[in-house]
């Protein structure tokens, strides 16, 4: 039997690299004889480029950038064989880089993402996958922007400073000192939201209150956004307010949308076309996958969803494995997942339920691996 281990991390118990190393001993602990294929995996946000790094699919690369609120941090990127660099906007420019009691998404930048990028290009990266999850910032990208050469100007020539407050008097964005190398380069941006820009459902209003925000600043940050918005129609002629995604990471595709024509794809199905999944699939008789929590949200473009979606091309059924089922799981059976499966043995506590996370699941793996 072929069984291939592909989890997302459960956030805050088990990274993904762990979750699939403890499938993997709860299936052989049933089934000794099984090939257990492990592909952990993430959904283009945090952890996206510690995935490649453990399991050997790319070349880390280590720099010192500018932080969220100006400080140096250090942080990592992936150079894969075929020129892709894989860049995680968390390590350069991540909410968990800032303490709780200094987060102001007016302030914090995305400049460092900017300088990860620019590295990359520097080493000759012909394609740039940009994970934007995670962030502490709502400044439009203009701090990566600005990083690449991009000139966010007021009235009187003025720089605009950091932060989404830095752009409160834009009038001008200048693009003659962009990076020319960006036009010669595939920039993609691994998103699954479908958040706008600027409004109720944009990246102020829906994500600025985690990063700091009270009410009387997000509302500020949407007006700022949307004045971005509008000098960018201005210099550029398209209208980014109403595309879907970008409102993820503060509006960090903005920018690159606008003037280095960058796409925004599905973070999940793109790692699994980086990871090769489709190829393990042949001769698999089950796919093992799941995540911190599956509830009604699951079928909507998250990891599990996306492996569902590859993996009934092949006719390999998919069993799901959460920390918890929440109200609306059924979704993703209706969808084609054969199974979904709280790993908890019963009631635990909190505290209990995320220490000993990997010990559950591999009991779970276990059980379910004796049933199949």
């Amino acid at each position: 039997m072929k069984i291939i281990a592909i989890p997302d991390s459960f956030k805050g118990s088990m990274s993904s690299i762990e979750a699939a190393g403890a499938m993997e001993k709860g299936i052989k602990s049933a089934i000794s004889d099984t090939r257990v294929v492990k592909l952990p995996v993430a959904d283009g946000g945090e952890g996206t480029v510690e995935v490649f790094c453990q399991t050997g699919l790319g070349t880390p690369v280590y720099k010192e950038v500018t932080g969220p609120l100006g400080e140096r941090v250090n942080a990592k990127y992936v150079l894969l064989d075929d020129g892709t660099a894989v860049i995680e906007m968390a390590q350069a420019s991540g909410l968990t880089l800032v303490e709780e009691t200094k987060r102001n998404p007016m302030k914090t930048t995305t400049y460092g993402t900017g300088e990860l990028m620019k590295d990359a290009l520097d080493k000759g990266a012909r394609k740039i996958l940009l994970a934007i999850g995670g962030s502490a910032t709502n400044d439009g990208g203009a701090g990566l922007s600005q990083a690449l050469g991009l000139s966010f100007r007021d009235a009187l020539g003025r720089e605009a400073g950091y932060g989404c407050g830095g752009l409160r008097d834009l009038q001008n964005i200048d693009a003659s000192g962009l990076d020319k190398r960006l036009y010669g380069a595939e920039i993609v941006i691994a998103c699954d939201v479908q958040n706008t820009l600027c409004g109720e459902k944009g990246a102020s209003f829906v994500y600025g209150p985690q990063k700091g925000a009270d009410g009387q600043m997000v509302m500020e940050m949407d007006g700022i956004l949307n004045k971005l918005a509008g000098v960018i129609l201005e210099k550029t002629g398209k209208d980014v307010r109403e595309i879907p995604g970008t409102g993820a990471a503060g509006g960090l595709a903005v920018p690159l949308i606008a003037f280095a024509d960058a796409k925004i794809v599905s973070g999940i199905e793109t790692i699994l076309g980086l990871i090769g999944f489709e190829k393990h699939l042949e001769g698999a008789d089950y796919v093992f996958t799941g995540e911190g929590r599956i509830d009604e949200q699951t079928q909507y473009g998250k990891v599990i969803a996306g492996i569902l979606n590859t993996a009934k091309k092949r006719g390999v059924p998919v069993i799901a494995f959460g920390g918890s089922l929440g109200k609306g799981y059924e979704g993703i059976m209706r969808a084609g997942v054969k199974s979904c499966f709280c790993i908890l043995p019963g009631a635990v506590t909190l505290k209990d339920a995320m220490e000993n996370a990997p010990k559950y699941l591999e009991d779970c793996a276990m059980r379910v691996s004796r049933l199949l």
